[in-house]
């Protein structure tokens, strides 16, 4: 009994474990597919999203050093321009390591190969504007750099809305996989509380049945029938219970019918004592001895017939 409760024990907690494991292995790839939404795809969107900011503000400053009259605002206008410039090279050099899908490579490849035209463009126009050449400065900034940097523009955008796809999508395989892997750990759930309860149910009833035959049998033998039939099929200890019931039966039986037997022995000696006196009488008289004559004639006194004892004499 000791050794099927523990194995049951023992099985309950394998699938406690199992379940954990399991369990643990799910939130894992879940918690590394979001580390993946949230470390690479959210990030490279907020490059992308940098570099297009960037490129505005530097927009806002050429346009800036076309209409200022005063030399240091025009300086200062440029280092700002040139700070875009610094941050966008870092922004495009993330991109290139975060990057692994193609299209991606591809879209960032056709960025890189618009802006250089776009950066001689600007130059020149910068350069116009830091001259004081203002109506120049402005001219090539409307019909050279804007063009340029509308598609510049298209690049990018068309990058960040590839990634922006891309995050969308995980975002929505995550959540099915996590919702597949709770119906899975539901269902892993309710059959390990089956097997569990089968489990439990068989012990109990390997040991509840036989214990309930030895009560039976204790009942019965209490009673006075010891006509029970006991039938010993384990050896643990409802078994071993069992078989000490089934000797004790046995035994009880044996000594029973011996007893019986002595009584039988007893009632026939009593029949046999049992005769009639006339009988007796005859007997003595005839063929009885002369001990068995001299018994029967103080038998005689002592019952308190002393006259036929004293018939014997004569």
């Amino acid at each position: 009994i000791g050794t099927r409760l523990g194995a049951m024990f023992a099985f309950t907690i394998a699938v406690a474990l199992s379940l954990a494991l399991y369990a643990r292995h799910v939130l894992s790839d879940i918690s590394s597919d979001v580390q993946q939404l949230t470390t690479e795809q959210m990030v490279m969107i907020e490059h992308a999203q940098g570099i297009k900011d960037n490129l505005n503000v530097v927009a806002r400053g050429a346009r800036n050093i076309a209409l200022m009259a005063d030399a240091a605002d025009r300086q200062a206008e440029l280092k700002r321009i040139d700070d875009m410039h610094a941050q966008n090279t870092k922004h495009v050099q993330a991109l290139t390591s975060l990057i692994r899908d193609d299209d991606d490579k591809a879209l960032l490849a056709d960025y890189t190969a618009a802006q250089q035209p776009y950066n001689a463009a600007m130059k020149q126009a910068l350069d116009l504007g830091m001259a004081g050449n203002s109506a120049e400065s402005t001219t090539v900034l409307i019909k050279k750099v804007r063009p340029l940097q509308t598609a510049g523009f298209k690049t990018i955008d068309a990058l960040i809305s590839h990634q922006d796809k891309q995050m969308r999508d995980s975002a929505v395989a995550v959540e099915a996989r996590a919702a597949n892997s709770s119906w899975w750990m539901l269902g892993a759930t309710i059959v390990s509380a089956l097997l569990s309860g089968l489990t439990g149910w068989g012990v109990t009833r390997s040991v509840v049945g036989p214990l309930r035959q030895a009560v039976d049998v204790a009942r019965t033998v209490a009673t006075g029938d010891l006509s029970s039939r006991i039938e010993v099929t384990s050896t643990d200890e409802a078994g071993q219970l069992l078989q000490a019931m089934k000797t004790m039966n046995e035994s009880l039986s044996s000594i029973v019918g011996q007893v019986r037997s002595s009584s039988d022995c007893i009632a026939t000696g009593a029949t046999q004592i049992a005769i009639s006196t006339d009988a007796a009488l005859d007997y003595y008289e005839a063929m009885g001895q002369n001990w068995e004559r001299a018994a029967m004639i103080k038998a005689r006194a002592c019952a308190g017939d002393p006259a036929t004892g004293a018939a014997f004499l004569e």
